[in-house]
């Protein structure tokens, strides 16, 4: 599904995000989203997750209600909507993607650091902080 040119990821709730790392900015995105993979499946036993970017953080991507209206309208039923990929530090979009090579050891310390920052992301996630927005659907 893409809107304006606008990448919208679609993933199984039973299926592990997955995307190319560019950064460590990526490796916090895999795990917020995973995060809250694992949260939804808790609480719904399957579904289809839409993931885009954040219209309101960076101006590309959609709104929250854009995505939601747009779902709603291919006959799906919303279980759940949101923001995801909240790092509390300021980011920018990446100019080119370029891999940057980290040793396994700070990557792996990153990880750590994540994880704990994941914890409390709901702290300062919102409209103007997240990068990415969520529907969570099912068929009618």
């Amino acid at each position: 599904m893409e809107q304006n040119s606008t990448k919208i990821n679609k993933i199984s709730l039973s299926q592990s995000y997955q995307r190319e790392i560019f950064g460590l900015g990526e490796v916090y995105e895999i795990m917020s989203v995973e995060r809250l993979r694992k949260k939804l499946l808790k609480k719904h036993s399957y579904g289809t997750l839409y993931l885009a970017s954040n219209q309101q953080h960076n101006n590309r991507g959609v709104v929250l209600e854009e995505l939601a209206k747009q779902l709603a309208g291919q006959n799906y039923s919303i279980l759940a909507k949101g923001f995801v990929d909240s790092p509390p530090w300021r980011s920018a979009p990446l100019e080119k993607e370029i891999k940057k090579s980290y040793n396994k050891l700070i990557i792996a310390a990153a990880k750590i650091i994540f994880y704990l920052l994941i914890k409390i992301e709901f702290l300062w996630q919102g409209r103007k902080k997240s990068h990415m927005v969520f529907g969570l659907v099912k068929k009618q």
